[in-house]
């Protein structure tokens, strides 16, 4: 009898096969590297992924080619696996990911919001800055709103946000709402500087 153990997998290697799913709409290898705790939040099957590669982010990104090699940061509570994507207009997108390790296997977390992010900012113009700030919060209101029921309609009916193994969920519209509090909280906070 022979003993075999599969060496852990890389950061880049997974970080690379991730990238591939995306970029060939193979909803079940990406469902290979999302969180347990993602999936059953947000609804997140190899099925519902296929069709969310289909109808959202693949039509979204259509055009975009990798500009670069990707770029790995190492944190504390993850690694992260940027990879920035040009379109001939000019346009820029970054697709990030947050990757951790649970045993031998990589997973990223949350992964689906940081694509539909991704995704979305391809409507940003070539010629202006990235928002930041309240101009970033009224984009996300903006984009997410727009294209809450299209992210619906693919089975993915929540978004996670949060760090791997401490997500919160909502629905997309609630999302909305939570981006929406966040604006007036940064609103808020602005006109109280602005009166000291």
């Amino acid at each position: 009898m022979f003993w075999w153990s599969r060496q852990p997998e890389s950061y880049e290697a997974a970080g690379s096969r991730i990238l591939d799913a995306l970029e060939s709409g193979n909803g079940r290898l990406l469902a290979s590297y999302i969180d347990k705790e993602e999936k059953e939040l947000s609804g997140a099957t190899p099925e519902t992924l296929d069709a969310f590669l289909r109808d959202f982010y693949s039509p979204k990104v259509k055009g975009f080619l990798r500009d670069g090699d990707p770029v790995l940061n190492r944190a504390e509570l993850a690694t992260h696996y940027t990879q920035l994507y040009k379109h001939r207009d000019g346009r820029r997108i970054g697709v990030a990911l947050a990757l951790h390790r649970r045993g031998k296997r990589v997973e990223s977390c949350p992964i689906i919001q940081h694509l539909v992010d991704a995704a979305l900012r391809v409507e940003l113009p070539p010629d202006k800055p990235q928002p930041t700030n309240r101009d970033k919060l009224v984009f996300m209101i903006d984009a997410y709103g727009r294209n809450a029921d299209n992210l619906t309609a693919t089975g993915i009916t929540r978004v996670c946000y949060g760090q791997a193994f401490n997500l919160e969920s909502w629905t997309w519209r609630e999302y909305v709402d939570t981006v929406k509090a966040s604006l007036k909280r940064f609103d808020h906070r602005v006109a109280q500087k602005a009166h000291e």
